[in-house]
């Protein structure tokens, strides 16, 4: 017999083995640790974060009292909290990505959508459950639909990326999209077309 039919009729034997013969378990447990009922938010597809206060912290991208979304917050045992409702006005609407928190319990993210404009807003919610709009995206320049995480620096300073807006020479069919940065004191926005920065 050659080699290759040898391999042929043990991989055949192998495959019998594990059809018929041998069971496969798993040692992992998954636990449920809560469901939403759309008044509390719907499609959670943003990341969670881990807060120092032991809560788990993150998105839903519709549902809630307007059906914009929500932020919520999850002990590990299961205790759910949803800390804001976004209105869908300018507020922001449909939240995206992971939120970011910083030491005073504040939250950090952006909305797809809302605003003044409806070309999404990077938001701030205090420790209380009060949203403010650091910044509310034009469509034009400054970038339109945001959509990842944020990032904070040491100072303070949010930065962050949209999927539009920019350069609409290159890219006439809805810009190429930015890279921007929000000082500490959200006063101004900086915006730089991802690869002049490279």
């Amino acid at each position: 017999m050659s080699s290759i039919a040898f391999l042929r009729r043990f991989a055949g034997a192998s495959l019998f083995c594990m059809l018929a013969f041998c069971t496969f378990t798993f040692s992992q447990t998954l636990t449920v640790l809560h469901t939403f009922q759309g008044s509390d938010g719907e499609t959670p597809f943003g990341g969670l974060i881990h807060g120092s206060d032991g809560y788990l912290y993150g998105t839903t991208g519709f549902g809630g009292t307007h059906g914009c979304g929500t932020v919520f917050k999850i002990s590990q045992s299961g205790k759910f909290k949803s800390i804001y409702s976004f209105a869908g006005g300018n507020d922001g609407c449909n939240p995206a990505g992971s939120v970011i928190r910083d030491s005073a319990g504040n939250v950090y993210g952006v909305t797809q959508s809302g605003g003044p404009s409806n070309y999404g807003t990077v938001y701030k919610i205090d420790s209380k459950g009060h949203e403010s709009v650091l910044y509310a995206f034009t469509g034009e320049s400054d970038g339109r639909y945001p959509e990842s995480d944020l990032v904070r620096d040491k100072s303070g300073n949010l930065y962050g990326t949209t999927i539009e807006g920019g350069n609409f020479t290159d890219c006439p069919d809805g810009g190429c999209g930015t890279l921007f940065k929000i000082d500490a004191n959200a006063k101004n926005l900086f915006f730089t077309p991802f690869l002049e920065i490279l």
